[in-house]
C-alpha cells in the first residue's frame, strides 16, 4: 500500500511542477478523451455510463479550457442590462 501511495504522491508532485499552461493542456486533453469515450459508449448503447462520461467530460473540458470566464462575463453583462 505504501508503494501505491508513494507513486501517486510522486505523480502529483510531478504534475504540480509543470508550468500552468502545460497542466491545463493535460486537463483539457484528459477531459476531452473522457467525453469522446462517453460518445463511443453512447454509440454502443451503454446509455447510463455514457451519460456520466459525457457530463463529466463536457463540464471538465469547459472548466479546464477557461471558457467559463467568457460565460461568467456574459451572465454578468446580462444581469447588468436587465436591471431597471
Amino acid at each position: 500500500m505504501n508503494a501505491i501511495t508513494s507513486t501517486l504522491s510522486t505523480v502529483a508532485l510531478g504534475f504540480r511542477a509543470l508550468p500552468f499552461i502545460v497542466r491545463r493542456i493535460f486537463l483539457v486533453l484528459g477531459y476531452t478523451v473522457l467525453f469522446t469515450f462517453g460518445a463511443f459508449l453512447h454509440n454502443r448503447g451503454v446509455g447510463d455510463l455514457a451519460f456520466l462520461c459525457l457530463l463529466v467530460g463536457a463540464i471538465g473540458t469547459f472548466w479546464a479550457s477557461g471558457c467559463w470566464h467568457i460565460v461568467k462575463f456574459a451572465l454578468l453583462l446580462a444581469l447588468m442590462v436587465s436591471r431597471d
